[in-house]
Parts: C-alpha cells; structure tokens; sequence
C-alpha cells in the first residue's frame, strides 16, 4: 500500500516545451515517496521528486495528510542554488575537510550514531552543537567548519526564509527542511517568529 498515492500529482503532465510522464512504485509496503509540478519564481517549471523522511507508517501519513488537506507543497531552492552553495565554500576549506575527512574517518563515523540519536528525539539543540564539537576536537578545522556552516547552512537558511514568506502570507503550504536549517538566532524557526507567526513543536 503507498498512502501517498492518494496525493500524488498527475501521471503526466503538459509543461512549456515538454510533456512529462510519471510512474511511481514502493519498495515498502507504505512509502512516503513523493513527486509534483511546482512553478517557480522565475517562471519555469520544477519536477519534484523526494522522500520526506524514510519509510512506513508514519512517513506515507505525513505526505497524504498534507495533500489530503489541501496544503500546497512547495520546495524552497533549486538544484543548481544547493550546488552553488557548497561551491561557494572556499577551496582551501573544500580541501581541507576532504583530506580531514580521509585521515579521521573514525572520528567522522563515531558521529553518525549521535546525530541519528538526535534527530530521532527531536534535540535540534545537539544536532547544531555537533561540527563545533568536531571543530573542538580538531582546532585547526574550526574555521574550515564555520565557512562551511556560513555558505551551506546559514545562507541556505536565509533562501529559504525568504522563499517562504509569501507563500506563507497566503497560508496552507507545505515543505520539508533539513534539521539543521531550523535552530539557533538564524535558523528557519526563529526566523519565521520573527516574521509574527507562532511557532508549535508536534514532535
């Protein structure tokens, strides 16, 4: 069964210049999968395929609960925009943490299991503090951390705050952020509550 069947947008579709066809099927028994025609600000056309958060129950739930109730989903940058987010990260940063990454790559898997824990509790607090503890642990990598938090996070972050703000205005939408993009004085929360909305955690 794929719940998110019953919100998916159509099989084919007609766009400027291109006629799009689509056929989706779930590996699990209830997939949250997800795929629509979105327009975009400078008037082109957006396919989007995703998967909110995994697989099961409370996936598939998300997505058909969102399209069931009428929310418009929504995505707020482009391919080519994340790219050049991670490009605009200076070499010597991009250099640095790739030779980092291949001399202490013990180090970077003991993450992996604090991050997972974190996210499945909702503890947006520790999944921010996480690269100032690896740059604790490698000084000479704190700075290389910050420029890499500035251009893929930070500045990402605020793309996504203003992609947002009319959409919002005009109420009943939906998207799908990273955690990461969430906390702290610049994240996405506090952004939009400094917008005048009230901000409620469900999970």
């Amino acid at each position: 069964m794929i719940l998110s069947m019953t919100g998916f947008a159509a099989a084919s579709a007609e766009l400027p210049g291109a006629r799009v066809l689509a056929h989706v099927q779930s590996v699990a028994e209830i997939g949250g999968d997800y795929y629509d025609y979105l327009p975009v600000p400078d008037g082109r056309s957006a396919i989007v395929v995703g998967d909110v958060s995994g697989h099961g129950l409370p996936t598939g739930l998300l997505v058909a609960m969102a399209k069931a109730r009428g929310m418009r989903m929504m995505s707020l940058e482009l391919v080519d925009e994340q790219i050049a987010a991670f490009d605009a990260v200076p070499v010597d940063s991009q250099v640095a943490m790739l030779k980092h990454a291949l001399a202490h790559r013990d180090a970077l898997v003991a993450m992996v299991e604090p991050t997972i824990d974190a996210w499945l509790r909702g503890d947006l607090a520790t999944l921010a503090k996480l690269p100032d503890q690896a740059g604790h642990q490698f000084p000479g990598m704190a700075v290389h951390y910050r420029a890499f938090a500035k251009h893929v996070i930070d500045g990402r972050t605020a793309l996504m705050h203003y992609r947002l703000f009319i959409p919002l205005r005009e109420g009943r939408v939906f998207t799908a952020v990273g955690a990461t993009h969430l906390y702290g004085k610049r994240g996405l929360l506090a952004l939009i509550q400094q917008d005048g909305y009230r901000v409620t955690k469900v999970w």
